[in-house]
């Protein structure tokens, strides 16, 4: 059995590293540095989804190839992609079609 002053001080660190934690969530709010770090995230990663119409920018970030590769690595990259997320597999449909719309995009301007 442990003794009831070790509680009691685990306890008491266990209150003030969230009591500070709290605190400074609520001065990183008031300062603004939330709103700055979006900002800045907004700047490297589009975070409004998809385009309306698939681009070929967009289809080499989807399968992770540069929009200028050969056939046969998009579709090896299309293949790997298809594997991780099949709706078979507990993948999402709307992604998986998102993957297969990526690679027509990108092999349709190959042709």
């Amino acid at each position: 059995m442990a003794a009831p002053g070790l509680i009691s001080a685990t306890m008491t660190g266990i209150v003030l590293a969230f009591r500070l934690t709290f605190k400074g969530i609520q001065s990183a709010k008031k300062s603004g540095a939330f709103q700055r770090m979006m900002l800045s995230s907004e700047k490297r990663y589009k975070l409004s989804g998809f385009e309306a119409k698939m681009t070929k920018k967009e289809a080499g970030l989807i399968l992770n190839v540069p929009a200028t590769n050969d056939k046969d690595k998009v579709r090896k990259a299309h293949r790997t992609m298809m594997n991780l997320n099949h709706p078979d597999r507990g993948g999402s449909i709307y992604i998986a079609s998102k993957i297969n719309e990526a690679k027509d995009a990108l092999l349709k301007e190959r042709e």
